[in-house]
């Protein structure tokens, strides 16, 4: 594709930022100076465009002292942050990069939420060839989308970072940290992250901050702590020559307590009319984990490349759960407001409600401990063989992980209706298990140039894998005394018999396992690719997959049943691309996959471990075939206007879905897997993007997307034929997002519409939907006296066929203020206030043409925060 030399002069005109302290450089203020009477203003583009490439001037952006990246990004027309992904032209980015080396792949957070604004020059966006693209110059079709951040260079060589503590209401507190020194040639990086402010902040290797849970996210209250670092250090050497060498790592110690309650209103469809289950549960969860990784890469000589990349981690975990179930036949809140409570308050010979509408109900315990330590590597060589291009490369992955695990399980049922042979009233368990997992993947691959533009590949491949599970299971209620009463353990919970020879007195057939499973496959792949350097790019690619496996599988006692197979699986891919800086890019793939079941799901021995769900395997289960087609383009014109849409659809043949029976009397239910044929989808999807006024400080984008799934399922009865039928799932969803810039003020408005209808023969299941809105407002005012305001509102609306009592309508509005202080404004007092109208929904609503869940979880109500943050970096001030 031909690529522009010069800039095409669009974009937004901001004014040139003072150079002062540099948080204030980011400041979008008028820099002017006086000659004689006249008075020059100069101004800067907030983007420019080279190519296939965007460059966005950091000095026309309006930040905030404080700002990460993650804070402006929203204010830069085509990208955008939405739940937690980065977008550019509507198009996930997959990588981020400062100054050209990676610093974040996959979990951007670590990027966007530890690089300060105030270091970064600029922004580069474009898409870029794969790395072994790049290291062979043998293009294989994929583009990454990248993000690269170009960093001042008054910056290169000193630290620079963030600390930030927190006291609230409640007693909520929050420490964390970051600092960064950057080289030409290095990176150090170093994060903390502590807080009990559910604001569940996953961190990658370099710390990121996901702040999705205080802020109106996930559910429980977390007491999170995580610190860790990363480096790397390359040599002076070019890398495509002989010498280059790059070592980078990072270690991380990542520690959890979790803490929730959760309630759940489940219909489920059956062929004979609903049953209904209610159920309430309290979760503690403690787990920590231990990891380091290294990789070391270089060029042994001008035509060898080696890559090496090693990890290990360390996982320990405690759980502790409670909880309480019922299930009837007629939907139970007709009888009162809390069915679940009515039902326990009763004596079980009584029954409740009257008419024997209840099934069962459960009250149960479980606590577990386990541990497992990981290694994995990947290991990649590539060699050029001739002038002509010829080339031999070597793949390789591994993973091994040893783990073993001890878990009590309690449970109580009470049937309400009178039947014979029903499971047991009382199951007290206890579990001992280890387990191995090993998987190698060895490829190699040699490239033939065949033609001026065409590049043949032959690559043969071997995967071993041998997964290993022994499980040990007891009965502690078959020993009688405290151990067959629920109230009596459950005060000695976790006891064990003193008596010698206990375990095989109690040991329990169902829940004794032994699985090792072994398997061998042989890769055969052609690969032909057409590469014109004008623009077009085409490659179809077959592969023959040989695989042999063994399972050696025993549920019970005795010896294992050896179970052998051998299958065949092939696939097809292709790909036809044509782009050009004046017609956009067009893409067409096409791809024909099959797909053998798990050995497990041919097995015969019923699992009937939990006696109210039992699931039996199907020998005669049979491989799946799908084909799948996708059409997309895009192009962008100027002031960042583009617009991109695609088409996708697909089918599949012997798609596989569960087939259950249910006994109405006691509530158990019998699962297997089948196959069903007729299956298919289509969908497609539009992003558009404009500027509404001719300086760019108004904008537009849309996102539209449509899918139609039409399924085959089978309806949940009494009998073992039970009813097939087939269903069509509409969902469309659609944004529509205005962004206003001012000088000292951003404004943007949202708005989302996720609507979801179902269409079946199945009566209950029929013409279901459900509308989920989502109304979004986000302020940012650079205020007088050097205050900094800022404000979000986020509004779910449902719509539709929700059940009565449903909160159908929340406003979750935050809010903080902050204000810099001292000659460098380096120290910052912000005041933030979360869920500012105690709206914070704990409900949610989902629905399929199996049935509806309606569920309540823990949430972190309102609460006020006062945060010291400290900025600092050992460059020297400008101004000093």
């Amino acid at each position: 594709m031909k690529h522009l030399a010069t800039a095409a002069l669009i974009g937004l005109a901001m004014p040139v930022a003072a150079a002062t302290f540099p948080s204030d450089t980011l400041r979008a203020d008028t820099a002017s100076h006086r000659l004689a009477e006249a008075k020059v203003t100069a101004t800067r583009l907030l983007f420019i465009t080279k190519g296939d490439t965007t460059i966005y001037d950091m000095d026309a952006v309006l930040a905030m002292r404080g700002d990460v990246l993650a804070d402006v990004v929203r204010k830069m027309p085509g990208l955008e942050l939405r739940d937690g992904t980065l977008y550019f032209k509507g198009e996930p980015v997959s990588r981020l990069m400062v100054n050209g080396e990676d610093f974040a792949r996959g979990d951007l957070r670590a990027g966007l939420d530890n690089l300060p604004a105030f270091l970064i020059k600029s922004i580069k966006a474009y898409r870029r060839r794969s790395d072994q693209a790049l290291r062979t110059g043998i293009d294989d079709g994929v583009r990454e989308q990248v993000i690269d951040v170009v960093l001042r260079r008054e910056y290169l060589g000193t630290w620079t970072g963030n600390a930030d503590a927190a006291y609230g209401t409640e007693d909520y507190w929050l420490l964390r940290g970051f600092a960064n020194n950057f080289g030409e040639r290095w990176r150090l990086s170093a994060y903390a992250g502590l807080t009990n402010t559910a604001q569940y902040q996953s961190t990658s290797d370099e710390g990121a901050w996901s702040e999705n849970g205080g802020a109106g996210g996930s559910s429980g209250l977390t007491t999170f702590k995580k610190p860790g670092a990363s480096f790397f250090w390359k040599n002076k050497r070019p890398t495509d020559r002989a010498g280059y060498f790059k070592i980078d790592g990072s270690t991380s110690w990542d520690y959890r307590r979790h803490h929730d309650r959760n309630a759940l209103r489940q219909e489920s469809f059956r062929d004979a009319g609903s049953t209904f289950r209610h159920s309430a549960s309290a979760l503690d969860d403690w787990h920590e984990t231990w990891t380091a990784n290294l990789g070391f890469e270089g060029n042994l000589t001008d035509s060898t490349f080696v890559q090496f990349r090693p990890s290990f981690a360390r996982t320990v975990r405690d759980n502790a759960t409670s909880g309480r179930s019922g299930e009837w036949n007629a939907d139970p809140t007709a009888f009162g407001a809390s069915p679940l409570d009515s039902l326990f308050a009763r004596p079980a010979a009584e029954g409740w409600p009257a008419g024997g509408s209840a099934v069962n109900a459960t009250r149960s315990h479980s606590q577990s401990h386990s541990a497992q330590n990981s290694y994995s590597h990947y290991l990649y060589a590539t060699h050029k063989l001739s002038a002509r291009g010829h080339r031999l490369s070597l793949r390789h992955q591994l993973f091994y992980a040893r783990g073993n695990s001890a878990s009590n399980d309690l449970t109580e049922y009470r049937y309400f209706i009178a039947q014979d042979n029903r499971p047991d009233p009382l199951v007290n368990r206890r579990y001992d298990s280890r387990w191995h997992n090993f998987n190698q993947q060895t490829f190699v691959d040699l490239f033939v140039p065949a033609g001026r533009f065409f590049t043949a590949r032959a690559t043969y491949g071997n995967v071993t894998a041998d997964n290993l599970n022994l499980q040990l299971g007891y009965r502690l209620d078959t020993l009688g005394g405290r151990f067959a009463d629920y109230d009596d353990y459950l005060a000695h919970f976790g006891l064990l018999p003193a008596e010698p020879g206990w375990q095989e007195a109690a040991r329990e057939a169902s829940s004794t396992l032994h699985i090792d499973n072994h398997t061998q496959q042989h890769w055969a792949e052609a690969y032909v690719q057409l590469d014109n350097r004008r623009g077009l790019y085409a490659h179809i690619q077959s592969t023959l997959r040989m695989a042999s496996e063994r399972l050696d599988y025993m549920r019970g006692f005795g010896s294992p049943l050896p179970l052998h197979r051998h299958y065949r699986e092939f696939f097809v891919t292709s790909q036809l691309r044509y782009e050009t800086d004046s017609l956009g890019r067009l893409n067409l793939q096409y791809s024909y996959n099959t797909w053998t079941p798990n050995f497990l799901q041919l097995v015969t021995i019923p699992n009937d471990e939990d006696p109210l769900h039992v699931t039996l395997g199907n020998p005669a289960l049979r491989q799946t075939h799908g084909h799948s087609a996708s059409l997309q383009y895009d192009i962008s014109l100027r002031r960042m206007r583009f617009v991109a849409f695609g088409l996708n659809g697909g089918t599949t043949h012997d798609a596989t879905t569960q087939r259950a029976t249910y006994d109405p009397a006691t509530g158990v239910t019998t699962t297997q897997t089948v196959n069903v044929d007729g299956p298919w989808n289509l969908g497609g999807n539009l992003n558009f993007n404009t500027p509404l006024d001719r300086r760019g400080r108004l904008s537009f984008n849309t996102s539209l997307a449509y899918n139609l799934n039409h399924n085959v399922a089978f309806a949940t009865g009494t009998a073992r034929e039970a009813t097939r039928y087939a269903y069509d799932s509409h969902r469309l969803y659609a944004l529509g997002q205005l962004s206003w810039r001012m000088d000292k003020l951003f404004v943007q408005a949202a708005a989302t519409w996720n609507f979801t209808t179902l269409r079946s023969h199945y009566a209950p299941a029929e013409g279901l939907s459900l509308c989920t809105a989502g109304y979004d407002a986000y302020v940012e005012w650079q205020a007088p006296w050097g205050m900094e305001f800022q404000t979000a509102l986020r509004t779910r609306h449902y719509m539709g066929d929700t059940p009565a009592g449903l909160d159908r309508l929340s406003c979750i509005w935050n809010a903080s203020l902050s204000k810099s202080v001292l000659r460098s404004r380096a120290l910052t007092f912000k005041l933030e206030a979360s869920d500012i109208l105690g709206q914070r929904s704990a409900e949610s609503f989902q629905m399929s043409s199996s049935g509806t869940a309606q569920s309540y979880s823990l949430r972190v109500e309102r609460f006020v925060m006062l945060h010291v943050i400290y900025r600092f970096s050992t460059a020297r001030d400008k101004d000093a």
